[in-house]
């Protein structure tokens, strides 16, 4: 209880003794036929007067007590149940019931929204949760003076909030919505340090329709939550980007669902498939490792390349688990060649940039390469160069601990950012691989030919192996070999192969036929 409770409290228990006191004095006197006074000058009387007084301010007291414990339970209830404790609004389950209110009311048209501040987790990391809440705090007080009545909003989780506001057309919701962002995006750090804390947002829309509101009450409830499902993956459309901030969930966005239900089940159910494409030194045509690729064997699909599920999974979080599942299968993978007797080369896997910024990224790694107990130098680890706008000091802190493991770090993709030689300058990788489409546009021609000759240098006089892929031509290798490059991958030599055809045709010495 608050302490001005307290105070207020006692000062009416002292008023209810005075009270009763004189009031009892008055009664007293009167029955006794004397003459009525406040106090008495019967100090008996005043001592019974006194403990009267008391015992009926101590039980009113008491009873006022037990009302307000009562009160305050159920206030607490209700703010555990339906109030964020971050930023003080309501939370989801308060979003779910008075979205249900108004639109059961049927009197407008409404747009439900999920906003996002973008790259939250990364804000947590960099400037900590005090930081980070107060972001948080911020944006819900900007949402909050931005919301009308009959309108409804919510922090849901983490950096997102929820919002239904009336729509009218596409083109109005989207211009509020941006001057909300825009409002957002002017944060400043109320602290002296130096250090910026840029922070935007964005918008994933679905607007509610009539087929959407039902006249149960429990229908309404269990539907709220597929509205704004709906609108998350319409956010993951705009979600890390900043050309567009806003999205608006439409039939091609719909046709994603078969992906989203299906992830986890196609995981427990071994619908991911991992293949392998084989490295060669470019010198000798030896095989020398292999590239960790993932296919989909949806059962229902079929097969699915890459570029069909893997882009959705970098939005929605779960390349996360499917990261870890590639390498883990490598880990088998290795582990069981080592039973055999066979010498492992070395496997690259691909990381999402998302593992960076994880806390227990680098234990978990450590924890899978101990179950199997593979050597860390069999596994290389493959980040691609956009990673390290995200943030130096951590990316860097993150690769030391990697390499203080064992692990090789690859930076792929090279040549596909905006400032490659930093990163070189910044980043101690092991592999530098030499990006696909950039070798394409470069190779024909003299000036071409100079670039990726400098590039190869370079990497040689800072001890960085290259690796050139998607090499498909006979001319192609002829420059790389020229020039110097350590390993090349791509159709020239070999195409990417299940596991078994992998160990059966290169691990155990048949000659791959397109050498």
């Amino acid at each position: 209880m608050k302490t001005r409770d307290w105070v207020v409290r006692v000062f009416f228990g002292v008023v209810i003794w005075i009270g009763v006191f004189f009031l009892t004095n008055i009664v007293i006197s009167f029955f006794n036929g004397g003459k009525i006074s406040l106090i008495n000058r019967d100090y008996q009387i005043n001592a019974l007067a006194a403990l009267a007084g008391l015992f009926l301010s101590i039980t009113i007291l008491l009873i006022l007590n037990l009302i307000g414990i009562k009160k305050n339970d159920k206030r607490i209830i209700f703010e555990m149940a339906y109030i964020d404790k971050v930023t003080g609004i309501g939370n989801k389950n308060k979003f779910i019931i008075d979205s249900i209110d108004i639109l059961l009311k049927k009197e407008n048209k409404y747009a439900a929204v999920v906003l996002e501040i973008c790259n939250f987790e990364v804000i947590n990391e960099l400037f900590g949760f005090e930081e980070g809440n107060a972001i948080l705090k911020y944006t819900a007080n900007i949402i909050k003076e931005n919301v009308f009545e009959d309108e409804a909003f919510a922090r849901a989780s983490a950096g997102k909030f929820n919002l239904l506001i009336k729509y009218d057309d596409d083109e109005g919701v989207k211009t509020r919505l941006e001057m909300i962002m825009d409002d957002i995006s002017e944060y400043k750090r109320n602290d002296e340090s130096n250090s910026k804390c840029s922070v935007s947002a964005c918008c994933g829309i679905y607007i509610v329709n009539d087929e959407d509101i039902y006249e149960s009450y429990s229908e309404m409830e269990f539907n709220i939550s597929h509205i704004i499902g709906r609108a998350k993956f319409a956010l993951l459309e705009v979600s890390g980007k900043y050309i567009n901030r806003c999205a608006f969930y439409n039939e091609e966005i719909r046709s994603q669902f078969i992906y989203e239900s299906d992830m986890e089940y196609a995981l427990k159910n071994n619908e991911f498939v991992v293949y392998i494409q084989p490295k060669y030194d470019i010198k000798d045509h030896k095989l020398t490792g292999g590239e960790a690729l993932v296919r989909w064997n949806h059962h229902e699909k079929g097969f699915l390349p890459p570029d069909k599920f893997v882009p959705l999974f970098e939005k929605n979080g779960f390349i996360v688990d499917l990261d870890m599942y590639v390498f883990e299968t490598v880990c088998k993978m290795q582990r069981r060649w080592m039973d055999m007797g066979v010498d492992p080369v070395r496997i690259s896997v691909n990381q999402s940039r998302m593992h960076l910024f994880k806390r227990d990224y680098v234990d978990t790694l450590k924890g899978i390469l101990d179950k199997y107990n593979v050597p860390a130098e069999l596994i290389e680890l493959e980040i691609t160069e956009t990673v390290a706008f995200e943030s130096m000091d951590v990316i860097s802190e993150v690769l030391k601990r990697l390499h203080d493991i064992g692990f090789k770090i690859s930076m792929d993709d090279f040549g596909s950012g905006y400032s490659s030689l930093n990163m070189l300058k910044n980043l101690n990788v092991d592999v530098l691989k030499i990006d696909k489409g950039f070798f394409e546009e470069t190779s024909n021609t003299k000036r071409g030919q100079d670039i990726i000759e400098s590039i190869i240098d370079m990497a040689s006089k800072l001890g960085i192996e290259t690796v050139a892929e998607g090499v498909e031509t006979l001319e192609q290798v002829e420059l790389l070999q020229g020039n110097g490059c350590d390993v090349a991958q791509g159709y020239f030599y070999a195409m990417p192969m299940p596991i078994d055809e992998y160990e059966a045709k290169e691990l155990i010495g048949k000659k791959n036929d397109n050498i």
